[in-house]
């Protein structure tokens, strides 16, 4: 059985004063026989903090892997995929670029690929993708973009969301066609970039089995001018809030973004539809 010793990668867990440390990795740099604690040198933010064995999992054994200390971001642009995240756990698995280190507050700010959402997230949060899985995640992609096409931007369609389970189509729009990712490899292309009725950012191959004409009508996305007052859900909650339209993107379709930025009351900017 492995035991912790100095050179040992473990994960911080379950702090009750600095819980901002939860999740985190580190290396046992030696043990403080008079506080009886490691000193835990954290991998991605090079700090070396005190804590209890209690408050440490066993990640690696005696030696640190490469797999640990070269899977954290180092630069801007670099391809990622959020992982390990509590309070915001339906983000666990989507990838993105990375865009800057806020070194104020210790984080990455991630432009997501899906919705092109930005989120802060903690080192320990994000890992290198390498080139090789960058697209190996279930994103429809093709090399033939000479091939006919059925739909034209601003058509209405149905198409399969294979972000949720069972996998079903869903009523959308198409917003681009033979689009790429800057984090995708050379030669890769989607054939549609389709916003899903509920915001959602879908590539969708050129296929009759993943999409297909929708006659549903088109959702009323510029009802509201900058200044009003509105109440919305907020996403990945059954509450509603009270916020302001700070922000209408009248060509929201043709750019593939959200059609307003709001202000929430209780601080937060969000991009809603």
């Amino acid at each position: 059985m492995m035991r912790m010793e100095v050179g040992s990668i473990v994960e911080i867990a379950d702090l009750k004063s600095a819980t901002h440390l939860n999740g985190s990795s580190g290396k046992l740099v030696r043990w403080l026989e008079r506080d009886q604690r490691w000193a835990v040198e954290l991998l991605a933010l090079k700090k070396t903090v005190r804590v209890k064995p209690s408050n440490l999992v066993l990640l690696h054994g005696t030696k640190p892997t490469r797999t640990v200390l070269d899977e954290l971001p180092t630069a801007s642009d670099q391809v990622v995929r959020l992982r390990g995240l509590r309070g915001a756990s339906h983000l666990n698995g989507t990838r993105g670029l990375t865009v800057k280190f806020d070194e104020s507050a210790g984080r990455w700010a991630v432009r997501l690929d899906d919705t092109h959402q930005v989120v802060n997230c903690k080192p320990e949060n994000v890992s290198l993708v390498s080139v090789l899985n960058r697209v190996l995640d279930g994103t429809p992609t093709e090399k033939n973009t000479r091939a006919a096409l059925q739909f034209d931007v601003g058509s209405r369609v149905e198409c399969i969301n294979y972000y949720k389970l069972p996998q079903k189509f869903e009523h959308g729009t198409v917003a681009m066609t033979w689009v790429r990712e800057k984090s995708w490899p050379d030669g890769l292309y989607a054939a549609y970039k389709v916003i899903l009725d509920d915001g959602r950012h879908l590539y969708v191959r050129n296929n009759k089995k993943y999409i297909k004409e929708s006659t549903a009508p088109p959702i009323d996305s510029t009802t509201y001018e900058v200044g009003d007052q509105v109440i919305c859900q907020v996403p990945q909650s059954e509450f509603s809030e009270p916020g302001i339209v700070i922000r209408r993107n009248q060509d929201w379709l043709s750019r593939g973004v959200a059609p307003y930025l709001l202000k929430m009351n209780y601080g937060k900017y969000l991009n809603f539809w």
